[in-house]
């Protein structure tokens, strides 16, 4: 197996990078900026609604992804909301109030992947593009290009619909059966990138999460070849002793 037939496809958020927020509102941040007679609206119940609506789609597991511009639309419209500027700049500005940064080790793992020229593609659950997602990646990681993203949001598929793995690895020219995953979501990315077909599904369990609570949480869901690992250094010494691979 050469290396141009293989590629190691990271998760974004908590992967490569953690989720902060600068403030807990910040999905509804643009709404606010840009609503007109903004001081007219009950800024606390739309954001109790926003945050409702989308922990509701997220606990839902869905194979397909919605957009931000349809969030949005979805508040606004249950709210009345009028904006002096597009919904596209509106939903644009949302990721504006994230205060990431990078998940320790990665820039360790990811010296290696250039010095030993492996390809490295992300490949992302998000209701937010590819370009905002790859923007933000190289604001906090800007010591590493990120040429290949490929979001849930552009598809209209997510983790861990099957299509979506094997339609970023066919989109690369990688052999979904010589390439490996890494995330730290143990049924969307994980199970998911192990029922798609990668040689090698890596669980970063860098928070410290229990097997155990994760099968309950997915009745259904049984044990399933995987590497769990608790942080980056544990993938470089699998790396170096060339156990990620044959």
């Amino acid at each position: 197996m050469g290396k141009q037939e293989r590629g190691v496809f990271f998760d974004c958020w908590n992967t490569l990078i953690t989720f902060e927020a600068e403030d807990p509102m910040w999905i509804i941040m643009p709404l606010k900026k840009h609503a007109i007679h903004s001081t007219q609206y009950h800024w606390d119940e739309i954001f109790e609604f926003a945050d409702n609506f989308l922990k509701t789609y997220y606990r839902s597991h869905s194979l397909y992804e919605i957009s931000d511009q349809a969030f949005l639309r979805t508040v606004m419209m249950n709210y009345h909301i009028e904006l002096d500027c597009s919904i596209e700049q509106a939903a644009d500005e949302i990721m504006d109030g994230l205060s990431p940064k990078p998940v320790e080790g990665i820039t360790d793992f990811l010296d290696i992947l250039l010095k030993e020229k492996e390809d490295y593609f992300v490949l992302s659950n998000t209701i937010y593009s590819a370009n905002k997602t790859r923007e933000i990646l190289e604001r906090i990681l800007p010591s590493y290009h990120f040429p290949h993203v490929i979001a849930s949001k552009d598809l209209g598929v997510k983790k861990p619909n099957p299509v979506f793995f094997q339609t970023g690895c066919r989109y690369y020219n990688k052999n979904i059966k010589e390439s490996i995953y890494i995330g730290d979501a143990y049924f969307q990315d994980v199970y998911g990138s192990y029922n798609a077909g990668f040689y090698r599904s890596i669980w970063l369990n860098w928070m410290g999460k229990k097997e155990a609570e994760q099968l309950i949480n997915h009745p259904g869901l049984t044990t399933f070849e995987h590497i769990e690992v608790n942080g980056y250094q544990e993938v470089i010494r699998l790396y170096q002793e060339g156990k990620l691979w044959r």
